[in-house]
């Protein structure tokens, strides 16, 4: 069953969330085409010890359109939806792009004395190069023909897509199905990719200049059959960081809390721990 949907008001329009569970706070963000269901099995397995805020990313997901949504801008965008939340401290998890909003976050000064962890799993990140497909649909003609096109395409091959971000497409649980077909023929999607994808040349070399003032522990999890941000990539984030760790979580793609949960939640298990 799906979580309910909770609302708060910001400045710039309205955040759209689901919370879970209880103990510390433990805030998720998900990636440019992704939504807080991906989420929920991870939550389920965490929510006796975390209460889980999944966040639905502004324009993307189900929150208002944000008017800067580039990672410094995404950021400023966090520190407002945490502060009305009511989030003084929290561990913080991002994937893919949600990823590189959570390492962006937590470098800069929204992050000073807030974020006590940091988890990514497979985050969009300086030392990866997106592919010559990539680099197209990052583009403003191409985000906008992506978006009609997967707008107009029949919920079937929505789930023959998505399963390509994952290790082994059978494990595709169809109850992601729905939320991912929401998010394709969300309204504006792709004027909203293009402005998120608008400057990353200029971004990424901001958030590699970054990486060395993150000092908080870090774990970077990922899966070996990730077609998205390939976990070769992975060791040169690790090295770049001055307190992270690198698991590698076998047979899995690139959304791998969503593809095995127990796998995940279990690789994150100790980590996460240590905030308790």
């Amino acid at each position: 069953m799906a979580r309910p949907l909770e609302a708060v008001t910001l400045p710039t329009g309205r955040l759209r969330f689901a919370r879970a569970g209880c103990g510390p706070d433990l805030v998720l963000l998900h990636g440019l085409l992704g939504n807080e269901r991906q989420w929920a099995a991870a939550v389920a397995r965490w929510a006796p010890e975390f209460t889980c805020w999944s966040l639905e990313l502004p324009g993307i997901g189900a929150s208002d359109r944000y008017p800067d949504p580039s990672l410094a801008g995404l950021s400023r965008w966090l520190a407002a939806a945490v502060a009305a939340l009511g989030l003084s401290e929290f561990s913080l998890l991002g994937s893919s792009w949600g990823g590189a909003l959570a390492l962006a976050f937590a470098a800069s000064s929204f992050g000073d004395g807030h974020v006590r962890r940091l988890l990514l799993a497979a985050p969009a990140h300086p030392f990866w190069t997106p592919s010559r497909r990539q680099r197209f649909m990052m583009t403003a003609g191409g985000a906008r023909a992506g978006a009609w096109v997967g707008a107009c395409l029949p919920t079937g091959v929505h789930r023959r897509l998505l399963g390509t971000i994952f290790g082994d497409p059978s494990r595709l649980d169809p109850a992601l199905i729905p939320p991912y077909t929401e998010t394709l023929r969300r309204p504006g999607l792709g004027a909203a990719v293009a402005a998120y994808c608008r400057h990353w040349p200029r971004q990424r070399a901001a958030l590699r200049a970054q990486l060395a003032a993150c000092r908080l522990p870090v774990l970077l999890l990922w899966g070996d059959r990730d077609p998205v941000v390939p976990v070769g990539t992975a060791a040169a984030l690790r090295d770049a960081l001055p307190n992270a760790r690198l698991g590698v979580l076998a047979g899995l793609g690139h959304i791998a809390f969503a593809e095995d949960p127990d796998a995940f939640v279990a690789a994150a298990g100790g980590f996460l721990a240590e905030d308790r």
